[in-house]
């Protein structure tokens, strides 16, 4: 008879991770997310943690819970933590809302254009369309109407065919369209496909870097170099001069980005700042938002109250603002590199597309809409 000592015929079980509770269950890029369980490692490093195979940046860690973040790039699944060299897998979906760009039709024209300005009306995307011939004088101004329902472009009356972006401020409500050309008030009824001039701006600006429309004071604000605010009643016709932006500047070198939700507008500066104009009992209030991680932005819209602002040039990056901590947090990318995009929301909807390529100077016909 033979006896084995110190040693075993079968190799011991480790001991595997368990997960017991996600919180939250979904969250968009960089949110924390906190991970409850057992038998993980206190040393952050010999965890590992991964979001369909996305690795995530672990913050803290204890025997109990990990605190990570969610990795830009995850998609929505279990989540799996390693410790131990033995994994787990939870029960539970997390579910990544980072949001999803669909592609739409394009507005397709055979000659290159510049896009001169576009507004939201009911729903609908606006905007003119200045072509140009094969060696780049400006021809016929069009106007365009694109229809969310039918996924459709259809050509309506431009106002004139010289409108020129350079002289031309626009913002859209939910029955009209506006154009302030050279201190002209221009207003366009969808239901009859006409344009009118219904008033002259009393100040005398050439064109304001920002304009925003807001809804609960039914009027559109302008912002000239020199950081004076003018506002336009709609319902009354009056203009007014309205309390200065509290910061400096002469002049933004390029189309001043705006966008606004029913009460809040926003807008973003060439230097990279972003800034709130909110309303309190029809009184206005000017507000610097935290800084951002983007080196350049290009792109400003809103959707259901939420700001969001991007980077279509560089990294393609698109963030949103969360109002409940003050933080950013980054939503999927835009589809494609390009300057001068389309950009364009009405608070239930955006749209981005258009745009000159980036490689070399072609101009680009996609069409998107953002689905948070």
């Amino acid at each position: 008879m033979i006896f084995l000592t110190g040693c075993s015929l079968f190799e011991e079980e480790k001991e595997r991770p368990g997960i017991t509770t996600i919180t939250p269950l979904e969250g968009d890029y960089g949110m924390e997310v906190k991970i409850e369980g057992s038998r993980f490692s206190p040393e952050v490093e010999q965890n590992e943690v991964l979001f369909e195979g996305v690795k995530a940046e672990i913050l803290s860690a204890s025997n109990s819970t990990l605190v990570v973040k969610v990795p830009v790039g995850a998609t929505s699944g279990p989540i799996t933590v390693i410790a131990g060299g033995e994994s787990a897998t939870s029960s539970e979906t997390f579910v990544v809302t980072s949001g999803e760009w669909k592609e739409k039709s394009a507005l397709d024209v055979t000659t290159d254009r510049h896009i001169t300005y576009s507004f939201m009306i009911n729903g609908k995307v606006y905007l003119h369309d200045r072509q140009h011939t094969s060696n780049g004088s400006p021809t016929t101004t069009l106007f365009w109407e694109f229809d969310p329902q039918v996924n459709s472009w259809t050509q309506k009356t431009a106002i004139h065919p010289d409108l020129d972006s350079r002289t031309t401020a626009c913002w859209g409500t939910e029955d009209k369209g506006y154009i302030l050309e050279y201190g002209k008030l221009w207003e366009y009824d969808p239901q009859t496909d006409t344009w009118n001039h219904i008033s002259d701006a009393p100040i005398s600006f050439y064109t304001p870097d920002f304009t925003f429309y807001i809804k609960s004071e039914n009027k559109a604000f302008f912002i000239p170099a020199g950081g004076k605010v003018y506002s336009y009643d709609i319902a009354g016709g009056d203009w007014n001069e309205e309390e200065s932006v509290p910061f400096v500047f002469v002049n933004e070198d390029y189309d001043g980005l705006s966008a606004s939700t029913d009460n809040t507008a926003y807008i973003g500066r060439e230097n990279g700042e972003v800034w709130q104009y909110s309303f309190e009992s029809g009184i206005g209030k000017w507000e610097k938002l935290p800084e951002h991680f983007l080196s350049h932005v290009d792109a400003i819209f809103t959707i259901g109250g939420r700001l969001y602002i991007g980077d279509s040039w560089g990294e393609k990056t698109v963030l949103y603002f969360n109002e409940t901590d003050q933080k950013w947090y980054q939503k999927v990318d835009f589809p494609g590199r390009r300057s001068n995009p389309v950009v364009v929301s009405d608070n239930n909807s955006a749209y981005w597309g258009g745009g000159v390529g980036v490689e070399e100077e072609y101009f680009i016909d996609d069409w998107h809409e953002f689905v948070p």
